[in-house]
């Protein structure tokens, strides 16, 4: 008896019930070329997803409320009276007149209209709010080259409610007791 013999012997399954061996590679190969088309997608989609705005992609964060502070060479409270959206600097800014109530920093007095700008409202992801024509602001500022700007889109403002300084719902820092009360507000 040989070794064929002993193997015919030993599977239970004749050869005529036998399902035949099948060829496993033309399989692997559609899966290969399935998974590539799958990757060059994404390749592509990445690509060609729009990037993010200038403003978004600089847009600074201040974990406290020192941090930010400390960052505004201008910290006031007022009233915006004029706003001109723009895009004379390459991207959507609002440039608007202030009318300045109480100072905290800077070289500003009570009375004074101080000219700001700003991301324009709803024009990037971040700048989904913004200050409004007659609404009354807590504003810090940074001077850039001789022009005031918010020192962050998302923390740079703080609507004023009920003599409150209100920051927007994506901004967790509490302006220090020390800026409220120089600003008139609890």
């Amino acid at each position: 008896m040989g070794a064929d013999d002993v193997l015919r012997a030993a599977d239970p399954v004749p050869a005529e019930r036998r399902t035949p061996r099948t060829d496993r590679r033309p399989r692997l190969a559609l899966a290969a070329g399935v998974f590539g088309v799958v990757i060059l997608g994404v390749a592509v989609a990445a690509v060609l997803r729009p990037g993010p705005t200038p403003s978004a992609a600089d847009e600074p964060f201040y974990a406290t409320a020192s941090e930010l502070e400390a960052r505004a060479d201008v910290l006031v409270r007022g009233t915006v009276l004029t706003a001109q959206d723009t895009r004379d600097d390459g991207y959507p800014q609002t440039i608007g007149t202030v009318e300045v109530a109480a100072v905290a920093a800077g070289d500003v007095t009570p009375g004074d209209e101080i000219t700001a700008s700003w991301v324009t409202p709803g024009t990037t992801a971040l700048s989904g709010a913004g200050p409004q024509v007659g609404g009354e602001y807590v504003l810090l500022l940074e001077d850039v080259e001789g022009a005031l700007v918010l020192v962050s889109q998302g923390q740079g403002w703080y609507t004023v409610s009920d003599g409150r300084a209100v920051p927007g719902e994506d901004n967790p820092v509490t302006l220090t007791t020390g800026t409220l009360s120089r600003l008139g507000l609890g």
